[in-house]
């Protein structure tokens, strides 16, 4: 029953987030980023995350509890980048990687360890 509810809380989450990335989706002058091979490593973590970001173009990276609640904002910078998660609780957290404009690039789940 409990990893049900995680399961449900999990797709209802990705569901918020995927419709507020399709906010302004409608403007077919602006120019789509489909660009989503970032890879967010290690996962499980345990005090950091990191990923590559080529061509600063990843403004800034947020990280979400599972029922949507952004926890922490880190600004994006060109190239290997490292964040700290060390004071996150033990769980699966969302993390998305914004460009400059607030558009979301990509979401992906990690796991705190």
């Amino acid at each position: 029953m409990k990893q049900t509810l995680l399961l449900l809380l999990f797709f209802l989450g990705i569901q918020i987030l995927s419709a507020q990335s399709n906010i302004g989706a409608s403007c077919n002058a602006c120019p789509v980023n489909t660009k989503t091979d970032f890879k967010i490593y290690p996962n499980p973590a345990a005090d950091y995350i990191e990923f590559y970001n080529t061509e600063a173009k990843v403004n800034e990276l947020v990280i979400f509890n599972m029922v949507v609640k952004p926890l922490k904002r880190f600004t994006a910078v060109e190239g290997k980048n490292w964040y700290d998660i060390s004071d996150l609780a033990n769980g699966i957290y969302l993390v998305q990687l914004l460009d400059k404009r607030g558009t979301v690039i990509v979401t992906r789940r990690i796991s705190k360890k």
